[in-house]
């Protein structure tokens, strides 16, 4: 059996092609984490994602504090706890006094 010789131009071709596939991996993930699974702001597009730093007490729970701020740009009350859990990281429901949560809100341009 013959081995092939492996060219300078095939080994380049080979390494720019793991590279170009590992920039779209990046590009994918990137997407994905900053938007793509996030509830989108009402359909005119007119809302921008921001944050508010809420202070827990010993009477708040998630549901108390997703109703207060509840807004009709997310789907239901348990749409909105779940994007509270998702952005500040919650792998439960249980949430400590004392302690602080971010909020997420769409802030609306008024139309001139």
């Amino acid at each position: 059996m013959k081995k092939q010789k492996n060219t300078k131009g095939s080994i380049l071709f080979r390494r720019l092609g793991v590279l170009a596939g590992l920039f779209i991996l990046l590009l994918f993930s990137l997407a994905y984490r900053n938007g793509l699974s996030s509830p989108k702001a009402d359909a005119c597009g007119n809302g921008e994602l921001m944050y508010q730093s809420v202070h827990i007490t010993n009477k708040d729970t998630l549901w108390s504090i997703a109703s207060e701020h509840y807004t009709k740009d997310y789907q239901s009350i348990p749409a909105y706890i779940k994007e509270i859990k998702r952005c500040n990281r919650l792998t439960s429901d249980t949430i400590h006094a004392g302690s602080f949560l971010l909020v997420p809100y769409y802030a609306h341009r008024k139309n001139l």
